[in-house]
């Protein structure tokens, strides 16, 4: 009866919450097996409720989820690695309690409701069956207690011993948009060990450089007695899997930075050297050593506790990087890899690469003549041809309607200021990407690498009263900005770029509405260029760098709350991005998910109370007396020129119909038919169609292929029959046949899909 009870207790509980899940086997004795299709996104650092993967042997794996002892101190990679987890997860006690009357030693059942704010890897859901008991341990039949006494509490033990908890820096999920991502990232870093040895092993004269993680992989730079090529990654590879297959663990050493320096030196490795002396001047006294097998390298960590816990690999490419960044340094070879949990996830990378490599916006937009990157022009100043100005221009024009629909108004500033308004912005103390100044009149001008201060001109051309509150100011500004000639990438990265630039002056009791007025045309905008995957990241200061920033301490800590609290509102997906806000303001940053399933950080919204002091912005509030406004810093889309690119990748080129360069071809199949094709592209034209007569001496079919190579959304095929009947033959880039219209019935559909902005 009291196991009836408990299993009443939990369904009860279930479905009180909102969990999913799916009953497998309730057997008399209690044992009540679930299995939840429901994922959540929320770590609680309170927590003390966590999943354990207990391998009874090589075969039998158990998937527990338990209450353990545990606080803050807990390293929880470390968890991971001891008791071969694949996911760790947290709850509140609270929870714990509320099923079972205790804490601690109590296994409870996976959910994903938002208060129980659980997560678990998806692959487990797809591949493995999830054992659970409501019950205590003692009547867990899934697990009998002596099995969780001699396998989990010893490792539990050792772990809230862990000495070198507190200094672990946890690392952001935004970089990989992998769930369990500090284990991925560690993984990933031993692989670019693995690969230096493997350097080592096949080239013994090399210098070593240095060998960091990346968004989706890892990379090492290497100064190496010969020159080498993709052609040589299959070598490589082989003597990583050589490696990997002896089973070497990594063993930590700390040594003074003296004895670091000699021995470094001795071992002639000088890059290593010259990192060791910069930690020194830095005021570093101790530096950590990570050794594998017989190869030994400088490096702070972490790592995986043994070689063979490194996954799947693959070196993806070679490249030359200077030495730390700088043209000034000798060119040294980068070879970039990747490395995933499993087989299945390293090959949809491969995959996703591949695909990338198609849908490339340089490739697309150099075929499709949209835009050119000249060197006689300058690198990072884009060249607009007549098809991809016709794109911008589409793109520029509507975010135009849309923002004065709410209620935006558009100037325009200068590309060229004062140095001394930069100055006083803090831009010039603070911000590294700005082009060198310039003379003019005996005075010192720089062409604007932002359009904030201009804007702040307009706003303190007169007195401003509290009834004028907000104002809302737009600007499709190009702005300039020194980026390094190695970052340069198409249009991602470039020199000259437009922004969507508003600037919005506002009140302290506006702000929760205007942020949420941004948010809810940034989803529009995403839906309509269907992007359905969306999520912000709410980037904060740094609190151990304090010298970074401006301002108030007191206002960044309302403003970071007014973001968070502006997120939530809406419920979006959101993650907090320490040290990633602006000197002035933290902000929130969208991120979208493209057609490959890549993230890309489009629209930026900042709250700013620094400014308003350094320009003495006042307003004058009901009472008569000045008021300082606080400042909003949007940017919807980011950069036009970016922003193009993630389109042109997303689609691949074929745009909708909207944005297509050219909507319509109209294809005659001989002479005779010119003059009613004709007749029909203008009828196209007149309707603010988009068309364009493809007269050349050439057969029907290679007129289509050339259409579709275009990624011209429909054709129109005009011939004897259509020019008898005064129809015309349409034809999708696709190969969908829509058949004979008039011309009148088929400009009454494109227009409206036009008008609608609808995604085929």
């Amino acid at each position: 009866m009291k196991q009836k009870n408990l299993y009443n207790q939990l369904i009860s509980l279930l479905d009180k919450h909102g969990a999913k899940y799916r009953l497998i086997d309730h057997k008399p004795e209690g044992r009540t097996e679930i299995v939840s299709p429901m994922r959540g996104n929320k770590l609680s650092q309170a927590a003390k409720c966590m999943v354990l993967a207990i391998h009874l042997n090589k075969k039998d794996t158990r998937y527990l989820l338990g209450v353990i002892p545990g606080d803050q101190k807990i390293d929880f990679e470390a968890i991971k690695v001891l008791t071969g987890a694949s996911y760790v997860s947290f709850a509140t006690p609270e929870i714990a309690e509320e099923l079972s009357g205790s804490v601690v030693g109590t296994v409870l059942p996976l959910s994903f409701s938002p208060k129980l704010e659980l997560i678990v890897d998806p692959k487990l859901l797809e591949n493995d069956e999830l054992y659970f008991n409501a019950a205590r341990l003692d009547r867990s039949m899934a697990l009998k207690t002596k099995d969780y006494i001699s396998i989990a509490k010893p490792r539990l033990e050792k772990i809230a011993k862990h000495e070198d908890v507190q200094k672990r820096k946890r690392l952001n999920i935004y970089k990989s948009g992998h769930e369990n991502y500090d284990a991925l990232d560690t993984m990933r870093h031993s692989c670019a060990h693995l690969l230096a040895y493997a350097v080592m092993e096949l080239w013994p004269k090399t210098k070593l450089g240095i060998g960091p993680t990346t968004e989706n992989g890892f990379y090492y730079d290497f100064d190496l007695p010969v020159k080498i090529s993709e052609a040589d990654f299959p070598a490589i590879e082989k003597k990583m899997a050589e490696l990997k297959r002896r089973d070497f663990s990594f063993e930590r050493s700390v040594l003074g930075i003296e004895e670091a320096l000699k021995r470094t030196k001795k071992k002639g490795q000088p890059y290593k050297e010259e990192l060791l002396a910069d930690l020194r001047a830095a005021g570093e006294t101790e530096v950590s050593f990570y050794q594998s097998g017989e190869f030994v390298d400088l490096c702070k960590g972490h790592h995986v506790a043994n070689v063979s816990a490194i996954g799947p690999f693959k070196l993806l490419s070679v490249a030359g990087a200077y030495w730390k960044g700088s043209e000034k340094n000798k060119m040294l070879t980068r070879i970039y890899g990747t490395c995933f949990a499993n087989k299945e996830e390293l090959n949809h990378f491969l995959w996703q690469q591949e695909e990338a490599k198609k849908r490339d916006h340089r490739k697309i937009g150099r075929e499709m003549e949209l835009f050119l990157i000249s060197q006689e022009a300058g690198s990072g100043f884009p060249i607009y041809q007549p098809k991809g100005f016709i794109i911008r221009q589409e793109l520029e024009r509507w975010v135009m309607q849309e923002k004065e629909k709410r209620g935006y108004q558009f100037v325009w500033t200068p590309h060229v200021g004062k140095s001394d308004l930069y100055k006083k912005s803090g831009h010039w103390q603070k911000y590294d990407a700005m082009m060198n100044p310039m003379k003019l009149d005996e005075e010192e001008y720089v062409v604007k690498p932002m359009n904030c201060p201009h804007h702040f001109q307009i706003y303190l051309a007169r007195p401003r009263s509290y009834r004028g509150l907000p104002i809302r100011i737009a600007e499709n500004a190009t702005v300039y900005r020194f980026e390094k000639a190695g970052e340069l990438n198409g249009l991602l990265r470039v020199r000259a770029l437009t922004q969507d630039d508003t600037h919005t002056f506002v009140r302290s009791g506006q702000i929760a509405d205007e942020i949420d007025r941004i948010l809810d045309l940034s989803v529009f905008i995403y839906r309509t260029f269907g992007f359905a995957d969306y999520r912000a990241r709410v980037s904060i200061r740094d609190k151990n760098h304090p010298e970074k920033y401006m301002g108030d301490p007191k206002n960044w800590d309302k403003a970071e709350k007014a973001l968070v609290a502006a997120v939530k509102k809406r419920k979006i997906d959101y993650f907090v991005g320490e040290g990633e806000a602006a000197f002035y303001g933290p902000k929130i940053d969208l991120m979208v998910k493209d057609a490959l399933g890549r993230e890309w950080q489009l629209t930026t919204c900042q709250l700013d109370f620094v400014q308003p002091d350094n320009f003495n912005m006042v307003y004058i509030n009901e009472k008569g007396k000045e008021e300082r406004p606080a400042v909003l810093h949007v940017a919807i889309l980011g950069s036009f020129d970016r922003f193009l690119a993630v389109l042109i990748e997303h689609y691949a080129g074929a745009f909708p119909v909207w944005l297509s360069p050219v909507a319509v071809k109209v294809l005659p199949i001989a002479d005779r038919h010119l003059a009613y094709a004709t007749a029909v592209v203008q009828k196209l034209k007149s309707a603010n169609i988009r068309a364009e007569l493809d007269d050349r001496n050439e057969t029907l079919s290679a007129k289509i292929r050339n259409g579709q190579k275009e990624k011209v959304p429909y054709m129109v095929i005009v011939g004897d029959k259509e020019q008898e009947a005064r129809t015309i033959s349409i034809r999708g880039r696709d190969g969908k046949d829509y058949g004979k219209q008039s011309a009148e019935q088929f400009i009454g559909f494109i227009r409206q899909e036009i008008d609608e902005k609808k995604i085929r």
